[in-house]
């Protein structure tokens, strides 16, 4: 991984908010973060 990089993660239903609602994330939902990393530490 080096800085710039794009990384997209997928939240299975398991780790996410179950069979709960958030808002607009309806219950069972796989959410999904699209990263950048911007600096290293």
């Amino acid at each position: 991984m080096v800085v710039g990089d794009k990384f997209k993660f997928f939240i299975p239903t398991s780790l996410g908010y179950g069979n709960k609602a958030a808002g607009k994330i309806t219950p069972g939902s796989l959410v999904v973060f699209d990263v950048i990393l911007l600096e290293v530490q």
